[in-house]
């Protein structure tokens, strides 16, 4: 039986998705659902823009010494978890195990490095990933840096 997942990520608080359907998570490699993600609705994507406009303040406000903190403390807590990413990532994605690691160890150095370039923000380092454009979503973004770089948890 497939496990149902109701419950969506917003303002750092767990709640009920507010959609009606919910989307089927199937792996790729077999063609078998082994899960189904209930879709947000117009509120739930309002309470995140509202969320991340609220955040923003305190973020803008940390110096480059805490911003780089919290990326290695991601970077932690994922290089922690790593093994079992490697299986939802291979399921979700139908890839063998085997080419998972080399993809979340690509993700890790790029937090680490990032968390580096956060105390260093001039320059060519700086360059690399920042560009002139306007503000967009975070779903959006996280949907442009998924496709763009491989390995990248999503």
């Amino acid at each position: 039986m497939a496990e149902e997942h109701n419950r969506i990520l917003i303002g750092g608080a767990w709640r009920r998705a507010g959609g009606e359907e919910s989307d089927p998570v199937v792996d790729p490699a077999t063609g078998e659902q082994y899960a189904s993600v209930r879709s947000a609705d117009a509120r739930d994507v309002d309470a995140a823009v509202d969320a991340a406009r609220s955040a923003f303040g305190a973020w803008r406000a940390t110096t480059p010494a805490e911003r780089s903190s919290a990326l290695l403390e991601l970077a932690g807590a994922l290089a922690q978890d790593a093994a079992e990413l490697a299986g939802i990532e291979s399921r979700n994605a139908g890839k063998p195990i085997s080419a998972v690691p080399e993809e979340i160890g690509y993700a890790l150095d790029n937090l680490r490095f990032l968390a580096g370039a956060a105390r260093t923000l001039t320059g060519p380092v700086a360059a690399e990933y920042t560009r002139a454009r306007p503000p967009t979503s975070a779903g959006s973004q996280w949907a442009w840096w998924g496709r763009s770089r491989p390995g990248t948890i999503r």
